[in-house]
């Protein structure tokens, strides 16, 4: 069972996808990607203290950029691609601690303590 403190806490997002693909000729395909990432908000039910009671969601942007080649007659594969990853409201798994000694695990996001 829950704490009698837990709240309720509703969470959702659109998490659009775009991908342009342009074959460069029939060996080379170039391409870029954006995504949109989500992770909900929740409730840290094993902390005492109403501050960190609730988290809120955490969202990321996502970069791709990228070559497909086959090369040598169909002989060898090349593929290059780079990442990029920017967060907001990253939720980190931290202990807080407790008043007369030790420590409570809470997630909390990123910048709030």
């Amino acid at each position: 069972t829950l704490p009698e403190n837990t709240t309720t806490a509703d969470f959702n997002a659109i998490t659009p996808k775009l991908t342009l693909q342009y074959v460069l000729n029939p060996n080379v395909n170039l391409f870029a990607t954006y995504a949109r990432g989500f992770r909900a908000g929740g409730i840290n039910v094993y902390t005492s203290d109403p501050r960190f009671r609730q988290f809120t969601p955490e969202f990321s942007n996502n970069y791709e950029l990228g070559v497909k080649t086959t090369l040598l007659d169909n002989k060898l594969r090349a593929n290059l691609t780079g990442f990029v990853i920017n967060w907001r409201d990253k939720q980190v798994q931290t202990p807080l601690p407790v008043d007369g000694g030790g420590f409570q695990q809470a997630i909390l996001n990123t910048g709030l303590l």
